[in-house]
């Protein structure tokens, strides 16, 4: 009679019985989840994984090895008591899950949850819909925010600062229907707005030495940031109507509104204006806008 293993042994069959080159990997077809449900119970002192449908505790179970419990199946592993309540504890690993679809990703489709720290994001991460990064930290100097407002223009448009008597007023700038203003401004405090505001051309005819002051309105409080002289007695000088201030944000900066602002000095005389002019030229798209960037402070 032939033998498979030691003649006679009761020992279980054992690396040491099979020659080199018997059994090798081509010789195993599969490995497929057993049918029945896996009993537990007992100590589990050493490595050992199971591939079951199911796991039922039928004793108390003490793991001082590394326990794992796996399937192959498209649902996550469950284990259950046989009707009686079942500890199991002790100093070792307990591991269980779904081998393939879990730890062996190749997309995150359909996964919840948090990733832990540590994990660093790849430049071509990219979502649909967009990636929502409103808790992440930005590095200081960085732009986390951006708005702006473009008009273009095909033909000549100007507007012109008037006087409250003698009083020089603040005027939002506008261009007919078109203005220089942003709605629904919202900002982190400490962060730094930087705004800035091209409106073609500023244009002072027999100002007679008096300023142009400039600057922006937000919400209901006006903010000077500087003044312009172009035209003295009865000269007629242009400069490009461009400004720019930096604003620290305050507390509770939430759906601001932020416009390019302007006003004579008082008693002036004169004419003053902003103002776009095409006179000709060869363009005749000309474009003009306000912006505004949040840097991180």
């Amino acid at each position: 009679m032939s033998y498979l293993g030691r003649k006679g042994a009761v020992a279980p069959l054992t690396s040491a019985d099979i020659p080199a080159g018997i059994v090798e990997g081509t010789d195993i077809a599969f490995l497929e989840n057993a049918s029945g449900t896996q009993n537990l119970g007992g100590t589990y002192s050493t490595e050992r994984m199971y591939l079951n449908d199911s796991y039922t505790l039928t004793g108390d179970v003490t793991i001082t090895g590394h326990l794992a419990l796996g399937t192959i199946a498209d649902s996550d592993v469950i284990i259950t008591q046989d009707g009686t309540e079942r500890t199991i504890t002790g100093s070792g690993t307990l591991d269980g899950g779904n081998v393939l679809q879990d730890t062996h990703r190749t997309s995150v489709t359909g996964m919840t949850g948090e990733l832990g720290t540590g994990v660093t994001l790849g430049s071509a991460v990219t979502g649909s819909p967009n990636l929502n990064l409103g808790n992440a930290t930005f590095p200081a100097g960085y732009v986390v925010n951006h708005w702006h407002k473009t008009n273009t223009y095909t033909s000549s448009a100007q507007f012109e600062f008037t006087m409250d008597g003698t009083t020089g007023v603040w005027q939002e700038i506008t261009y007919g229907n078109n203005d220089f203003r942003l709605t629904g401004i919202t900002a982190t405090q400490n962060n730094v707005l930087l705004i800035s505001v091209n409106t073609g051309s500023i244009r002072q005819v027999n100002a007679d030495g008096y300023l142009l002051n400039l600057g922006f309105r937000i919400d209901a409080t006006d903010y000077h940031c500087g003044h312009m002289l172009t035209g003295l007695s009865t000269n007629t000088q242009e400069v490009p109507g461009v400004w720019q201030m930096t604003y620290v944000v305050p507390a509770s900066f939430t759906n601001k509104t932020i416009s390019a602002r302007g006003s004579r000095q008082n008693s002036s005389t004169g004419n003053h204006y902003c103002r776009i002019r095409q006179d000709g030229m060869p363009h005749n798209n000309m474009t003009i806008g306000i912006n505004i960037f949040e840097i991180q402070k």
